[in-house]
């Protein structure tokens, strides 16, 4: 199975950052910012807690940015236990652009996602199917998406936050950028090819 940094290396093989900003693109942001998320079920008191923030609350499928941003502000009244993150997420054959929360810093809440093979139909809480994969990072707190929800009137992306052109992709990077194809294609080019 590609995993999910690999599919975006093979995207942003040629791209460099433009003028001012540190990533080329939001798949540039997540692979250096990035980390994958584990699989693992929920203690009692954790599915507790959890049910407690979404008891009579309506998640849509199509909308996991304001999914998992209400999910957060819901606890941000509460004890602060869940932070938001964005990043790539795969559950079928491509990863997406995709929203959820992390409760306690190691437990994936998906509000928008259902597992399929799972009786009854259930959203992630904890545990998620071997096939999928969440590549993601904590891009905002829950003051910083109120601040946005009420400045905006919206529920959106933070990394792919085209009105404020992209502050993410401004941020420093973590890693040096990774040498690009064509950069790696001449190198090779250069040991094989002897001068005339």
């Amino acid at each position: 199975m590609t995993t999910i940094k690999s599919y975006l290396d093979a995207l942003d093989a040629f791209a460099t950052p433009p003028q001012g900003y540190a990533y080329a693109s939001l798949h540039d942001f997540v692979r250096d910012r990035g980390t994958y998320e584990v699989s693992a079920p929920l203690t009692r008191e954790q599915r507790e807690y959890i049910r407690s923030l979404t008891k009579g609350e309506r998640f849509r499928v199509r909308e996991c940015f304001a999914n998992a941003q209400r999910l957060v502000l819901a606890d941000a009244r509460a004890e602060r236990r869940l932070r938001y993150r964005e990043g790539f997420a795969l559950a079928t054959t491509l990863p997406v652009l995709h929203a959820w929360v992390v409760l306690d810093g190691e437990r994936v809440i998906d509000p928008t996602w259902r597992v399929r093979d799972a009786k009854p139909l259930r959203t992630v809480r904890g545990e998620f199917p071997d096939s999928w994969a969440y590549l993601g990072c904590n891009v905002a707190s829950a003051e910083e998406i109120r601040e946005r929800c009420v400045r905006t009137r919206e529920w959106s992306s933070v990394i792919d936050n085209w009105r404020d052109e992209h502050p993410c992709l401004r941020m420093e990077r973590l890693a040096p950028r990774p040498t690009a194809l064509a950069d790696k294609l001449h190198e090779l080019r250069e040991q094989f090819v002897t001068p005339a």
